[in-house]
């Protein structure tokens, strides 16, 4: 492997854009898959009715599905997607936010249960349950999958791909081969310099080396929300789980929580949170 191939391979915004190209159902637009939220249908295991949920984003896939009521449908979760046999092709749409939230008026989703799909599936729009919180539901996983992916890096500590940094916010600081910078804040009331450290979305910040790389800065307060942080820093443990900033490391094995990160800051954009949202 060339020194350029392992530079790609260990470049999370390289491997998204390599990603296959799919069209948004609802838009049109075509987009490497890291991009897009895919959705498919899934058969409720006690009535069998067709739900839409998100695919693919669920940190513990082979979780076993919770006992259902007969006919109490609120409890089938995407966190579960083996609660039901999948039915009919995957449709994708924009990882945002705001065009989720639209498509909670049927008329918009009429794309992506059209006709053509129903002759295959044999499932109508009509038919298809779609949840009224989709919007902050998939957000809300994207989270979840983030903690489980940054969890899982900090479990391999012989790997060292989760580091703590030292002092201020700066490359300096940075150790050799850092790929992204995480900001959890401070877990005491700070004074002085660093009270208004606040990273705001697609912030950056020098590698501090010769060849002077931007590296993006992940604020996770904003990110993931006071709870969400908490349960990162429980996962982090005793030897990092205190620090104010993390550095992740350039290696592949880094490359999907990076993604998921990216994943989860481009479906945010726009959204007006504040810290422990």
């Amino acid at each position: 492997m060339t020194p350029l191939q392992l530079r790609l391979k260990n470049n999370p915004f390289a491997q998204a854009l390599a990603a296959p190209v799919r069209a948004c159902a609802t838009t049109a637009t075509r987009l490497p898959t890291p991009f897009l939220i895919n959705f498919e249908l899934l058969r409720h295991p006690s009535t069998g009715r067709p739900w839409c949920l998100p695919k693919g984003i669920n940190a513990n896939p082979k979780k076993k599905a919770p006992e259902v009521e007969a006919g109490d449908e609120s409890t089938l979760s995407a966190s579960t997607p083996t609660a039901g046999a999948a039915t009919g092709p995957t449709v994708y749409a924009l990882s945002r936010h705001a065009l989720v939230s639209t498509l909670n008026r049927p008329a918009s989703r009429s794309r992506m249960h059209s006709p053509r799909k129903a002759e295959k599936t044999g499932v109508q729009a009509k038919d298809v349950v779609w949840r009224e919180d989709m919007a902050d539901f998939t957000m809300k996983l994207l989270r979840e999958r983030v903690v489980h992916e940054l969890g899982y890096l900090a479990s391999r500590s012989e790997s060292n791909y989760l580091l703590g940094c030292k002092g201020a916010m700066t490359g300096e600081t940075l150790p050799y081969q850092t790929g992204a910078v995480l900001w959890l804040g401070s877990t005491v009331p700070v004074k002085g310099d660093g009270a208004g450290i606040n990273p705001p979305a697609y912030s950056t910040m020098s590698n501090g080396q010769p060849s002077d790389i931007q590296l993006a800065v992940y604020n996770l307060p904003r990110l993931l929300g006071d709870v969400q942080v908490a349960r990162l820093r429980e996962r982090l443990g005793r030897d990092i789980g205190h620090e104010e900033m993390l550095a992740i490391k350039s290696k592949s094995g880094c490359v999907a929580a990076q993604m998921w990160l990216w994943k989860l800051q481009g479906y945010m954009q726009g959204i007006q949170v504040t810290d422990g949202s």
